[in-house]
């Protein structure tokens, strides 16, 4: 990967959420990213990367509000293999319905292979209000959009930020994404909690209807820690057993 100034200041979600905000600055950039998402007046809109819910603990706080006097947008960013909080995008949605407002929108952009893709679209389903729009965008394609765009020509910062986005989510390249994958795919932790979520989720619903309170995240966490600690244990006992079996073979 070639050198960038942002190497060893972007290594995570919310560093890569606080750089994407403060390129908004520069205007030709942040009217990329509005045509990205399908805005159409962009010079009526204005955004808001600090913006507080009415409830910040149930709602939580979107990465990024895009607003004009008929629009307001939620977006929330995914990088690599964050797992969606109990209240995504449910906070979201209940937020955007006490709107006043002609046009309501909610983004999440993920990468490709976001592991908790499925579970993000259930949730979609599962919430779903008629007049708020909700999509799911991707970075490899908003790579290829600011690539068309020619970014990279506008000034420096622009195009080291291009060659930050081809390097994590250029087709090519990948490689921020795909060395995080490696974690995850040896043990399929993904599909195990995207299933987990589901059922602790129906579960949850049902013992709601009774009246029994369920804190269905912690739930969530015990039953992924016990699925790790049944892999260990299981690998554990292999090894064990290999070396046993050397000591009676010798």
């Amino acid at each position: 990967m070639r050198d960038n100034i942002f190497n060893n200041l972007v290594k995570d979600e919310d560093s890569f959420t606080e750089l994407l905000c403060n390129m908004f600055k520069y205007d030709y950039f942040r009217y990329v990213f509005f045509d990205y998402i399908g805005i159409d007046n962009r010079e009526i809109f204005e955004y808001d990367t600090q913006y507080r819910t009415g409830n910040l603990q149930k709602n939580g706080r979107p990465d990024i509000v895009i607003f004009s006097e008929q629009d307001f947008i939620f977006i929330e960013i995914k990088v690599g293999d964050t797992p969606l909080t109990r209240n995504q995008p449910k906070g979201y949605i209940k937020e955007l319905s006490y709107k006043k407002i002609e046009h309501k929108k909610l983004f999440f952009i993920i990468p490709r292979k976001y592991k908790f893709e499925q579970v993000l679209i259930n949730r979609f389903i599962k919430y779903k209000i008629n007049n708020i729009s909700t999509e799911i965008l991707y970075w490899e394609d908003f790579f290829e959009f600011l690539k068309k765009n020619s970014i990279f020509k506008i000034n420096d910062f622009c195009a080291e930020y291009y060659n930050l986005i081809k390097n994590w989510y250029g087709y090519e390249n990948n490689i921020f994404f795909n060395k995080e994958n490696k974690k995850m795919d040896k043990l399929e932790i993904g599909k195990f909690v995207s299933r987990i979520d589901n059922l602790v989720n129906t579960i949850g619903d049902l013992l709601s209807k009774d009246g029994i309170k369920l804190n269905i995240q912690k739930i969530l966490v015990n039953l992924v820690l016990i699925f790790l600690i049944k892999t260990i244990l299981k690998y554990v006992g292999l090894v064990l057993g290999f070396l046993f079996g050397l000591k009676l073979e010798r």
